[in-house]
């Protein structure tokens, strides 16, 4: 999967680019808010936004909706409510990422020789490594606060849930052997 998102990414010729998996439902707003953060300095490189059903700084009002009609209307209040407001963090998880297209280049993309980066047939933790790597050129990554997303989680990674643990030692591995 990176190796074909690396050779697509390379090949966009745009200053932003948003990438959303299939387990994702977005509100009114979204795009353009994600971007207005991107926008909010140049040494943003990744927005993500909040979202139900996800670790981390991330998670905002898990079961506060009970369908996806009473998702919409909460999403956009919140949006509304919370327009321009941001915060920095050190790990975007990659269910909805919007990216600077320089900062992603002058990371060099997905590292596609990670075991948990698809060589070993493993998933997970891409956006662990992207976030890394965004920080160490000098990016902050920030989370739009008036981006809120229904994510149901777990059906991109599918097949992949049993060797999460796994995948996450492997990546840690990686990490401490290059330092």
């Amino acid at each position: 999967v990176e190796e074909i998102a690396n050779e697509y990414l390379s090949k966009v010729d745009t200053e932003f680019f948003i990438g959303v998996t299939n387990d994702t439902i977005v509100h009114n707003g979204w795009a353009e808010n994600l971007i207005d953060c991107l926008k909010s300095s140049d040494d943003v490189g990744m927005v993500g936004p909040r979202a139900n059903n996800i670790s981390g700084k991330q998670m905002l009002y898990p079961g506060a909706y009970r369908s996806l009609d009473e998702y919409h209307i909460v999403a956009d209040k919140w949006s509304k409510e919370h327009k321009g407001e941001y915060f920095e963090i050190n790990r975007v998880v990659g269910m909805l990422i919007a990216m600077r297209m320089e900062a992603f280049r002058k990371t060099d993309g997905y590292d596609v020789n990670l075991p948990t980066n698809g060589k070993d047939g493993g998933y997970g933790f891409s956006d662990d490594d992207i976030s890394r790597k965004m920080i160490k050129a000098g990016y902050r990554l920030l989370i739009t606060n008036d981006v809120f997303i229904h994510h149901f989680g777990g059906v991109t990674v599918g097949n992949y849930t049993n060797g999460i643990m796994k995948n996450k030692e492997q990546y840690e591995r990686t990490l401490n052997a290059s330092h």
